[in-house]
């Protein structure tokens, strides 16, 4: 499985934005030694960065083999002429692209933590639009640990979402000074519930974001504009690359893209081929392995509450397109050839924790487990070496579990959960 956490929506481009924008797509032509004239690069951008309907964003899919894309929206409330309700209708449109294509795409809000509305906007971001988090760019002018942004990630919390924040330099008139990465330091403890994804990873700048990455189990960084550099200096990416996974942890690393800008200049395809062939072509003395490149593409990801594979295994298979959603009383699923309790009264491991705080509509969590009455008599393979297919359903996070050793197949069990709102309850049927 691939997955995208980072690429921006824009259902319309005006002039004025493409013309700021494409900047970097230059600049990327620049380093890559690219031999495309700049009018005929501002020409594709013109044609292909505007998609109203999401229909663009799911052919560049197609062609590239991703399988989910984290979609996001930016807000600047610095700008006068960005006003509150057209970033809501932005918001919203990329709400509906999410909704229509639920199986392929996540969506993050844009929502400027300065505007005295923002909690609001964000809320309704969650409610109406259906977006599983939040996308800041501190370099607008605006501190991501700082009070504005403390009232706008409560909120977050409280819907249990994610938070995709720009970290390293840009061009003017980016005040740099607000996306270093030292900034996020507090959010780990502040907001422990809230995982973080430091966008860039800092940029050339990683090593404050590797360290704090390295001691922080919710702050995260995707490889987004990293493709500048692989295409330029193959050879210095290697090396930042295994330095990055040996200091922060090759789980902490996630794939991205920052398209459409970037894809304009080299296709998508090109750097998720380059990153597969890590391990045949890196330089001598540096090694990447396949698992390395799987958990980078895809597997780091699926582990982050907004985008999960529904695979549990060679024998059972949950469909939830095959259930329905019903509010009302909670029932207890019925899932063929299983059977199921509820977690909060499962033992051992997991047995402890009930679901999470219903202070908001999305904060619960329903968690059951279920132990198949037809017991395979092979044992069970390390959930790693599962090639994870292509995901059905993007909510759903599945893995092992038996209540004891993780090696015990002889009985085997698994979690599995969904964020859901409050009152509304999944009833499943598999087979």
């Amino acid at each position: 499985m691939i997955i995208d956490v980072h690429h921006h929506y824009m259902p319309r481009v005006s002039e004025e934005r493409l013309r700021k924008t494409i900047r970097y797509a230059l600049m990327a032509a620049g380093r890559v030694g690219s031999d495309l004239d700049p009018e005929m690069i501002m020409e594709r951008a013109r044609n292909t960065w505007a998609d109203p309907t999401g229909e663009g964003l799911l052919a560049l899919m197609e062609e590239a083999g991703v399988d989910l894309t984290v979609i996001c929206m930016v807000d600047d409330a610095g700008d006068e002429s960005v006003r509150p309700e057209a970033v809501m209708r932005a918001n919203e449109a990329m709400g509906k692209v999410a909704s229509r294509y639920p199986e392929k795409v996540v969506a993050l809000a844009g929502v400027d933590p300065r505007r005295p509305e923002a909690p609001d906007m964000l809320k309704r971001c969650f409610e109406e639009f259906g977006v599983r988090g939040l996308k800041y760019h501190p370099d607008y002018g605006y501190d991501p640990s700082g009070p504005d942004s403390y009232r706008l990630l409560e909120v977050l919390a409280g819907y249990g979402g994610i938070l995709l924040s720009h970290t390293g330099p840009l061009l003017p008139p980016s005040r740099c000074r607000f996306s270093d990465p030292r900034l996020l330091a507090d959010l780990a403890v502040d907001f422990p519930e809230v995982r973080v994804i430091a966008a860039h990873m800092g940029g050339t700048d990683w090593r404050p974001w590797a360290a704090l990455s390295a001691y922080q189990p919710t702050l995260y960084g995707d490889l987004a504009m990293w493709d500048m550099l692989a295409f330029s200096n193959y050879a210095l990416f290697c090396r930042e690359l295994r330095d990055l996974m040996d200091f922060a942890g090759p789980s902490k690393i996630l794939f991205g893209t920052d398209n459409p800008i970037f894809n304009t200049i080299r296709s998508t395809g090109e750097w998720i081929r380059l990153l597969r062939e890590l391990p045949e072509k890196a330089p001598e003395g540096i090694r990447f392995t396949r698992e390395d490149v799987r958990a980078i593409l895809g597997g780091n990801a699926a582990a982050l509450s907004c985008v999960v594979s529904c695979w549990v295994g060679p024998w059972f298979a949950v469909r939830p397109e095959q259930g329905r959603t019903f509010r009302g009383p909670r029932p207890r699923p019925k899932l063929r050839g299983c059977a199921l309790r509820p977690w909060r009264t499962c033992s051992g491991r997991y047995g402890t924790r009930g679901p999470r705080s219903t202070a908001s509509p999305w904060s619960e969590r329903v968690c059951w487990y279920w132990t198949p009455t037809d017991t395979p008599t092979d044992p069970m393979p390390a959930m790693s070496s599962i090639p994870a297919p292509r995901a059905s359903f993007p909510l759903w996070w599945v893995w092992p579990w038996t209540g004891g050793s993780s090696r015990s197949w002889t009985a085997p069990s698994w979690v599995f959960s969904r964020v859901l709102p409050s009152g509304t309850w999944m009833n499943e049927s598999a087979g």
